[in-house]
């Protein structure tokens, strides 16, 4: 939406104008991915806790 309102012709024009680096965009989806494997594994070992005592 912002990349239209500007009239940038690609979005990585549009980031570089609002300061965001790719440097920036990599640390956060190292986060993300972080974050999802604690996810899964936490609800995986709730899963197979709850399957071995069927609670």
């Amino acid at each position: 939406m912002l990349q239209r309102i500007l009239h940038h012709s690609h979005p990585s024009v549009t980031l570089l104008y609002i300061g965001i680096t790719e440097e920036e965009t990599n640390e956060v989806l190292k986060t993300l991915v972080f974050f999802n494997e604690v996810l899964f594994q936490t609800e995986f070992a709730s899963g197979v806790i709850d399957r071995l005592f069927h609670i």
